[in-house]
């Protein structure tokens, strides 16, 4: 294990909460800056946390500074990258001062860490600050639709934006499936694929093992196509390339600025397939 770190800035009661939380993130595969300071900084935070994308700037106290907190929100706003903010706090603060300021925090997106004898306690997941997504009201949708995007949308509330579009992916593709296999079982359609060269008819067991990509090729080859198969075959194809890289290349920073520009855009095209494939 490492070596304590050594704290300048943060108050002499509270040095061990720091050490608590360093050693956490340390843990977590973070790395780890003591007391940095950058330009358009509020004030010199006790800890910076950096994974792959994500950046979490880590507050020590036992009294929360709402006002600065706020700046920090702000700041993390204007950037274009996933920088988070988040407070720690012992756990003899927290019936004292929590509770007054617990519902601002939630709403600012910043995250609550509680630290008692040696281990940290999340209360509160810190969001991505900088990433505005508004999804559409899902009370105007059916209720299938709303069962499929729940999850998803939960996600989004917590600020996990990256969890809820994977979440939003694995949704329209198992409801794209059924809708599929209904459409062929019954006969309304036809979905001809290229095999070696020749023309063949896609089977049941086939289109069950079907990947998003696969569905969004099918969707495109099948026939006589009506408009709620169009607006599928686009839709899938659209968010294809992005649905690969938050499963699969999420450490490239190509993916993640693909996903930033994209996922508000690919999570309204989700839903407004779902709300007519329900």
């Amino acid at each position: 294990m490492s070596r304590p770190a050594r704290f300048n800035t943060v108050p002499s009661d509270l040095v061990e909460h720091a050490e608590t939380a360093r050693v956490h993130f340390d843990r977590l595969g973070y790395a780890i800056s003591i007391e940095p300071q950058a330009l358009g900084y509020p004030k010199t935070p006790a800890l910076r946390c950096k994974r792959k994308h994500t950046t979490v700037i880590l507050e020590i106290c036992d009294k929360l500074d709402i006002r600065t907190l706020r700046d920090w929100v702000a700041l993390c706003r204007s950037t274009a990258e996933d920088v988070r903010v988040a407070v720690c706090v012992p756990q003899s603060a927290t019936a004292m001062h929590l509770p007054k300021h617990q519902n601002d925090l939630q709403t600012l997106g910043i995250g609550i860490y509680v630290s008692q004898g040696g281990t940290l306690k999340e209360w509160l997941a810190p969001g991505d600050l900088s990433l505005q997504v508004h999804l559409p009201d899902l009370a105007n949708f059916p209720k299938l639709a709303r069962r499929a995007l729940g999850a998803a949308y939960e996600q989004f509330d917590r600020k996990q934006w990256r969890e809820g579009f994977e979440e939003a992916c694995k949704a329209i593709e198992e409801k794209s499936r059924a809708y599929l296999l209904s459409s062929i079982k019954s006969g309304r359609l036809t979905v001809t694929t290229d095999k070696k060269g020749k023309p063949t008819v896609l089977t049941i067991s086939q289109a069950k093992r079907l990947t998003l990509g696969q569905l969004a090729h099918a969707f495109t080859s099948a026939h006589p196509q009506n408009s709620v198969d169009a607006l599928i075959a686009r839709t899938l194809t659209s968010i294809n390339p992005d649905r690969i890289g938050v499963a699969h290349l999420i450490g490239r920073i190509k993916t993640e600025h693909s996903l930033r520009k994209n996922v508000g855009v690919h999570m309204h095209s989700i839903a407004q397939a779902l709300k007519h494939i329900c």
